[in-house]
């Protein structure tokens, strides 16, 4: 009974946890806005982006963006698509507002637009009581076992094992970040499926060792980073899928980046 329950908390905080963490990622929270290429109908016009989406109240609205606006250059970069503006804006960190360049009725306007950091987005009460609806699971499930076990050994074991899943993740990931401009789309779902899933899968299962060594905190840290970068990767295998190689390529460059701050997190303890 104890062991049921306890897996039901466990899925249950899991779950709670990698909600919070998809909705304080990404350009809808950090800046509350959707962007979408709007295809040129000739050759001679250029592939636009526009804002087909903006949040009330949100920093973008507050900073002028409207919807239907073509965004023409964001940090004084030009924007192409709407992946190239993803990735920037994934590795924006600037304290200071970022600077817009966009087109409204014709004409161009510079914006300055506050982009709110990635630990500004997360609502720690939510994502705190979802560590804590794990760690009650944790308890409940090791009340059903009948032999005593040395709680220091496991855990020691279960951080190498997950540490080793993670090393492998950004291994495979470097790897397919500097070949997949030659993979076909075909070819980039068969790496995710059959070099990423199966590490991905092991250091979901493992990760309550992370609370039982370092605590909450550094729980909280490393398991942002992880599932930012798990969910780049499906996004991947998403775009890969519908054969847009480019859009996957940006993908897996911040799987790769977010995964990469994961094990930095982990190994700092």
């Amino acid at each position: 009974m104890n062991s049921v329950i306890g897996q039901i908390l466990l899925w249950i905080g899991f779950l709670s946890g990698a909600l919070a963490t998809v909705f304080a990622t990404g350009d809808y929270a950090r800046l509350g806005v959707t962007v979408t290429d709007a295809k040129p109908q000739n050759d001679s016009e250029k592939n636009r982006v526009i804002f087909n989406n903006v949040v009330d109240p949100s920093t973008a609205q507050e900073g002028g963006i409207q919807i239907d606006d073509t965004l023409l250059s964001f940090d004084g970069k030009p924007i192409e698509s709407a992946a190239v503006f993803s990735k920037l804006l994934g590795a924006y960190s600037a304290e200071a507002p970022a600077k817009f360049v966009i087109e409204r009725e014709g004409q161009p306007r510079e914006l300055d637009v506050t982009i709110k950091s990635q630990w500004a987005t997360i609502n720690w009460i939510w994502y705190l009581g979802s560590a804590a609806l794990c760690i009650l699971g944790i308890v409940f499930v090791r009340k059903s076992k009948n032999e005593p076990q040395s709680h220091a050994a496991q855990t020691e074991v279960s951080l190498q094992q997950i540490k080793l899943h993670l090393n492998n993740l950004v291994e495979n990931l470097t790897r397919l970040n500097g070949e997949i401009k030659d993979y076909k789309p075909r070819q980039i779902l068969n790496f995710i499926e059959e070099e990423l899933q199966d590490d991905l899968r092991e250091f979901a299962e493992g990760r309550d060792s992370i609370t039982a060594e370092y605590g909450l905190q550094v729980f909280a840290e490393v398991m942002t980073e992880f599932a930012s970068g798990e969910r780049a990767i499906n996004r991947a295998w998403s775009a890969s899928a519908d054969g847009y190689i480019e859009e996957a390529a940006t993908c897996i460059e911040r799987a790769l980046a977010m995964l990469n701050l994961a094990q930095q997190k982990l190994n700092a303890g």
